[in-house]
């Protein structure tokens, strides 16, 4: 028996919505401000799927332009519970279930015990196990960037603007010592929510040879991935294993047991957890809320300070942008090519501005109606539990993560067009998954390390809580693109039907042996 997440049914007794469920999450966000326009609006709006991004980016900006940073916090906490507490699990809400489950009696799904593969990476392939971080190379992923070479790509992709400035920093900081990147990954767990997501740090982490909790479905995807590992690296892998031997956890299904099965995993190191689990439409946001009940459950049941978090934020949502990004903005508007302004009137290009707010901050919109009100607040919600451990005292790598050619995103002909086409519009790039995957891994394992980081526990700077997501920042382009991401998607659709597959001059390096 399963204790599946599932949608609440309406007070009515009517059948589960999306539209309600979404509303009231964000409306919840707004009682610490004791807003009521902003809420009246979103009960007033009888289109949410047409026009749910312009009430999100108010709710946005009204969190951004807020100097109490208690205020926020309190925000993004009332968001969580009120996704939490609604969200049901089995006959009881996702909160009771997970979060404080009663402990007398047996998780519903069963409970896992560990299956551990200590892998050894043969003489003959020693050479792709490393103490050092490397990166694919992003035109040619069988091709490994080494040393000053991954420092040099880093510094190109920062000056051509589909990073932030932070990211070669932190890339830096990893490469000052060959062993930096190995030793981060010491006396740790990495606990992967969604083990065989494409960007997903497991190769990085695999070569290192680190300790690895993979939480996966059942199937083909994890066993190559196991395979993968015990072939070429020499990683621990840790796996939850059912009773009848079957390994694997499905995170919509098992999310009790596996919340009780990550929290006993060996005490004496510190779990890092990787949430990383993409659904398509609606199980997106349950599986986000599976992935935060097992996150709190896990935190409260640990020590102080035993546990970290770890996330890819998306650059598709509305979030705060550097004032760097800004100048680079107005500075590419300024560059742009006559023909755009065709574009303009033919399919409806418009500016990617944003007004610096009374806190100083500006909130980028990179919305997109193509993704859908789910996306958005499966994806903000990781954000509001970021903001809210690392106000715990928690470290929290969440820095956003760039558009890939993902094979999932690939095989949509539209998408595939699109990813090609907006790179005609600088600084925007699409990076290859093997090439993005490999960053986000170094910039994780550096905010593990570095008191530098703003994301570290040790770092005490005082920055609002939605900076937290700035300063390594790997956004692909869209925080300096002349254009915002929602006008923008129909132009790189017709330009990437033209151009087909391309990477943008002046942003890739050239292989050096």
């Amino acid at each position: 028996m399963t204790a599946t997440i599932t949608w609440p049914t309406l007070a009515n007794g009517g059948k589960p919505s999306t539209t309600a469920y979404g509303k009231a999450a964000w409306k919840a966000t707004l009682v610490p401000f004791g807003d009521t326009t902003i809420s009246l609006a979103i009960d007033d709006e009888q289109n949410w799927r047409k026009n749910y991004m312009k009430h999100v980016l108010d709710i946005v900006n009204l969190q951004a332009n807020c100097t109490d940073n208690k205020t926020v916090i309190a925000s993004a906490r009332a968001g969580l519970a009120a996704m939490n507490s609604s969200m049901l699990c089995g006959p009881q809400t996702a909160s009771e279930a997970i979060i404080t489950p009663d402990t007398t009696s047996t998780p519903v799904s069963g409970p896992f015990s560990t299956k551990t593969i200590f892998c050894t990476t043969p003489s003959s392939s020693i050479a792709s196990s490393s103490s050092s971080f490397t990166i694919p190379h992003p035109t040619n992923p069988s091709k490994t960037l080494e040393n000053e070479n991954v420092l040099k790509q880093v510094s190109l992709w920062a000056d051509y603007g589909c990073i932030e400035m932070g990211c070669k920093k932190s890339i830096g900081n990893i490469l000052t010592d060959p062993h930096t990147a190995s030793n981060a990954c010491k006396d740790k767990i990495f606990v992967l929510l969604g083990a065989t997501s494409a960007l997903g740090p497991f190769d990085t982490l695999a070569n290192l040879g680190a300790t690895i909790a993979c939480v996966s479905r059942s199937g083909k995807k994890l066993d190559n991935l196991i395979e993968k590992a015990q072939n070429s690296t020499s990683a621990t892998l840790l796996l939850p294993e059912k009773s009848g031997g079957a390994v694997g956890g499905d995170l919509l299904a098992d999310a009790p047991s596996l919340a009780t099965w990550i929290a006993s995993l060996d005490a004496s190191k510190e779990l890092v957890l990787c949430c990383l689990v993409y659904l398509d439409g609606e199980k997106h946001v349950r599986a986000s809320v599976a992935m935060d009940c097992i996150v709190e459950y896990v935190m409260k049941n640990r020590k102080k300070g035993n546990v970290s978090l770890s996330y890819l934020t998306s650059p598709a949502t509305a979030h705060v942008r550097s004032q760097e990004s800004v100048a680079m903005y107005e500075q590419n508007l300024a560059d742009a090519p006559f023909w755009h302004s065709g574009l303009r009137l033919v399919a409806g290009l418009a500016n990617n501005s944003s007004k610096v707010l009374d806190s100083g901050l500006s909130v980028m919109n990179g919305l997109s109606g193509v993704q859908g009100p789910n996306y958005a607040l499966a994806k903000t919600s990781q954000q509001w539990r970021a903001i809210v451990a690392k106000s715990e005292g928690a470290t929290v790598s969440a820095n956003h993560a760039p558009p890939a050619r993902t094979e999932s995103m690939i095989s949509y002909p539209t998408i595939k067009a699109a990813l090609n086409g907006m790179q005609k519009f600088k600084p925007m790039v699409a990076f290859r998954p093997e090439t993005a995957s490999a960053l986000m891994a170094g910039l994780l394992l550096n905010d593990l390390v570095s008191s530098a980081s703003v994301a570290n526990k040790d770092n005490k700077s005082e920055i609002h809580p939605m900076e937290l997501f700035v300063q390594n920042a790997a956004h692909g382009g869209s925080w300096g693109c002349a254009y915002s991401t929602d006008s923008s998607g129909p132009s790189a659709y017709i330009l990437g039907k033209i151009s087909g597959d391309f990477t943008p001059e002046g942003s890739v390096i050239k292989y050096q042996n």
